[in-house]
């Protein structure tokens, strides 16, 4: 059994609004740092972040930045002309 209390409730809410917070920002930069495959991970309803659980937006954050950090990677790769291939 798992007991919660209101420090943990406040916590968790906290937590949650950082989160949107941070996916706001993501949407707000648009499709900036994504290749143009990945600009649907920011077709989230910002009306829904404050009703999906914390590790629902956790997860949304996470793809978006992955997206973002491969999207580097591949630019710095192209610059420093690695094909990728014999990487």
């Amino acid at each position: 059994m798992q007991v919660h209390d209101s420090v943990t409730g406040l916590e968790a809410t906290l937590r949650k609004e950082e989160l949107q917070q941070l996916i706001e920002e993501q949407i707000e930069l648009g499709g900036e740092g994504l290749e143009e495959n990945n600009i649907f991970l920011l077709e989230i309803n910002l009306e829904d972040l404050s009703t999906i659980s914390g590790k629902t937006q956790t997860y949304c954050l996470l793809a978006i930045q992955a997206a973002q950090e491969g999207q580097r990677l591949m630019m710095e790769r192209n610059l420093n002309g690695v094909d990728g291939i014999n990487a």
